[in-house]
């Protein structure tokens, strides 16, 4: 799990995972803002064995992110 303060527009962070194995699931939740005006963004999470990049596609700036990347024991397909 990580945190990240907010990405700007059409910017980027990426963060070393320190899982075992490339995850199966990277979900980023945004926080929960009472502003009267809210931008609009657009989240996008790309991952491989060693890091997370997350994106923000949008027209603006996004808020506070909590990132939680998740490797599965097991999984049903």
């Amino acid at each position: 799990v990580r945190t990240i303060a907010g990405i700007a527009a059409n910017g980027t962070s990426t963060f070393a995972h320190g899982l075992p194995s490339s995850p199966d699931f990277v979900f980023a939740v945004g926080a929960v803002t009472t502003a009267s005006a809210v931008s609009a963004y657009m989240i996008n999470a790309l991952w491989d064995a060693t890091n997370v990049t997350v994106q923000n596609s949008g027209e603006g700036p996004s808020p506070a992110l909590r990132v939680v990347s998740v490797v599965a024991h097991s999984i049903i397909r």
